[in-house]
């Protein structure tokens, strides 16, 4: 059975939302395996051994690395050792990640074994992690890290495996998608965003979408904020719920194209397009804005803020200090 990993995304870029990922690796296999060196964890009279017993590398000395609960040099232990993205590792039982260098050996599922996920330090940030991974704060017994994830799925048909009602292939950038279990709530009916049971979850392809200041939402289909054209229900538009995927979400009662005024704040006026509040010294002055990406000019082609022609520019935070390089805000 897979360990749970609680993973803190970002939606909506501009908020925070807290989802928990059923995920690790499927019973099938998701991870290039090799064969590991065994090491004899019974006694550490060994070549290359200091004779210390150790639960993760941080216990041992400088230069020395834990291997089978031993501290020993790494050349003792070649082969359980991370080398490269997916590969197997060896993970002493009293520990559930071990630093190695650039890369953490971390138990995704019950056993001895683990996986090594390279580290990244941008997390949400696609960039800073191989194709198909992405960087996410990952936790495991109350251990956490910022890893590249292998993804999981391409579509809902991948996640069959996560649970008794199937389960929602999200994209969350990178080529990369990540399953999150269904449960038998139709698209359209009343959600909860932490039901008691799984039955309580929004049915496969579709995802519990709750408007700003409520504590009740709707299953709302999937969609991609970046098509062009119309893929949600009547009275939503498609707004960002990771960097990603987008989720039809409620429309506001005015303005309805870029540039104009709407409101209540917040709200989206169109696919893409954002109720944000640009008033200043206490004054409201509520905008229909354009999400755009910086390397793609057309995005706000034709549009204009005010009295002058509108352009891409980065405006969001990415965690670390600095700003996101993919993504921002016409105007």
């Amino acid at each position: 059975m897979n360990q749970r990993l609680h993973i803190l995304v970002r939606a909506r870029v501009t908020w925070s939302l807290l989802l928990c990922l059923g995920c690790g690796v499927p019973e099938t296999g998701t991870y290039v395996s090799e064969p590991i060196v065994s090491v004899d964890a019974r006694t550490n009279n060994r070549p290359g051994s200091s004779s210390q017993e150790c639960a993760q590398t941080l216990d041992c000395a400088q230069g020395e690395v834990c291997c089978s609960g031993a501290c020993v040099e790494p050349d003792a232990c070649r082969g359980a050792l991370c080398e490269r993205q997916g590969a197997a590792c060896r993970l002493d039982p009293r520990v559930a990640m071990d630093q190695q260098e650039e890369f953490v050996c971390a138990r995704l599922e019950q056993g001895d074994n683990g996986v090594c996920l390279s580290r990244c330090e941008e997390t949400f940030a696609p960039d800073s992690c191989p194709s198909a991974t992405f960087c996410l704060s990952v936790t495991v017994d109350d251990q956490s890290q910022s890893l590249c994830m292998p993804s999981e799925c391409s579509d809902d048909a991948s996640c069959s495996w996560i649970g008794p009602y199937g389960g929602t292939c999200i994209p969350f950038g990178n080529l990369s998608g990540f399953c999150f279990s269904a449960g038998l709530v139709e698209q359209g009916a009343s959600c909860e965003p932490s039901p008691r049971a799984i039955e309580g979850l929004c049915a496969s392809g579709s995802y519990c979408e709750v408007p700003r200041g409520e504590s009740e939402g709707r299953c709302q289909p999937l969609c991609d904020m970046w098509l062009g054209h119309d893929e949600c229900p009547a009275g939503t538009s498609c707004g960002f719920l990771t960097r990603g995927a987008g989720v039809c979400s409620v429309s506001t009662r005015e303005g309805d194209a870029p540039f104009e005024p709407c409101a209540p704040a917040f709200g989206w006026c169109d696919d893409g397009v954002e109720c944000l509040d640009f008033g200043t010294g206490g004054e409201s002055f509520p905008v229909c804005t354009v999400y755009c990406r910086p390397q793609v000019p057309g995005d706000c082609a034709g549009g204009r803020f005010g009295d002058r022609q509108a352009t891409c520019r980065p405006v969001f935070s990415d965690g670390q200090g600095g700003v996101l390089e993919d993504l921002g805000l016409c105007f």
